[in-house]
């Protein structure tokens, strides 16, 4: 399973000194919210449903556990039917994007 929390709140504060850096008209601030907005993509966490080991999400293919090998050895399928790591990454983008949406949707009135 995939939890973009971290990056979620890295981009929060990322988009508030962006904001704050764009006001003052301040070039470093803009840098570090550059950087830190970068930095979010790094921050998405896997959860193992096999063990419940979590981990950074660039480190999730080098994750094996016990369950995991011996699933792997026998090549017998998955436990549960979960959607693949790209499949909720996108499904969770498309989340956020619908909730900033409504946000502007509803900001504006």
């Amino acid at each position: 399973m995939v939890n973009p929390l971290l990056a979620v709140l890295d981009w929060l504060v990322a988009l508030a000194i962006l904001r704050a850096s764009i006001a003052r008209v301040n070039v470093r601030l803009f840098q570090v919210g550059s950087i830190l907005l970068v930095l979010g993509f790094l921050l998405f966490q896997y959860h193992c449903l096999d063990c419940g080991a979590t981990g950074w999400l660039i480190r999730q293919r080098r994750h094996a556990c016990p369950e995991d090998v011996v699933r792997w050895r026998n090549r017998g399928p998955r436990r549960r039917r979960v959607p693949s790591i790209g499949t909720q990454i996108v499904l969770w983008c498309y989340l956020l994007g619908l909730a900033v949406g409504l946000w502007l949707i509803f900001a504006k009135a």
